[in-house]
């Protein structure tokens, strides 16, 4: 009686480290030469959002944009793009890029030459109050449905071989 009791303690000791022996393996089977790591963090903003300076998207990251979120940035704040940037407005419920205080004006998005080919698309903005709406260089992101209400300076402006794609623009006051 006393060895089957070993016995069977023996045998849920052993099933009950069999999923650590099956872990092991495949970390050791994952980490072979076809293994492929990405840093990608992923942030995502819905609601008010509140900057206090400017926001860089890191290259390695993306930032995704709910539909109706708005965005509320301080005097001279920038969104800065080297990364991938998502921004998925919906016509009934756009994303709103906005001053904090409506006597200052903002800098709105700027594409940097490292967010090229990484896929940034932009639906159903609305840049308030910037004095610059979206500036690229050398990038290529989707540009759809995007207004740029009362830009000081430029509604979108292209530098350094810039490629956007821009359907439905619409600049008012400029």
């Amino acid at each position: 009686m006393r060895r089957l009791a070993t016995l069977l303690v023996i045998l849920f000791l052993a099933v009950s480290f069999s999923p650590l022996f099956t872990s092991l393996s495949q970390v050791e089977e994952d980490t072979g030469p076809n293994f492929v790591s990405s840093a990608r963090a992923v942030t995502t903003w819905s609601g008010v959002v509140q900057l206090q300076s400017s926001y860089t998207v890191q290259s390695s990251d993306e930032l995704r944009v709910l539909a109706g979120t708005s965005i509320e940035m301080p005097l001279g704040a920038r969104i800065y793009i080297e990364g991938r940037i998502t921004v998925l407005g919906e016509e009934t419920a756009p994303v709103v890029l906005m001053s904090g205080i409506s006597t200052q004006s903002h800098e709105g998005l700027q594409f940097n030459t490292t967010s090229n080919g990484r896929g940034s698309v932009i639906r159903n903005l609305t840049i308030d109050n910037a004095d610059f709406g979206v500036t690229v260089y050398g990038s290529d992101p989707l540009l759809d449905n995007l207004t740029v209400l009362d830009p000081d300076y430029v509604g979108v402006d292209l530098f350094s071989s810039a490629t956007p794609v821009i359907q439905n623009l619409h600049v008012d006051e400029a």
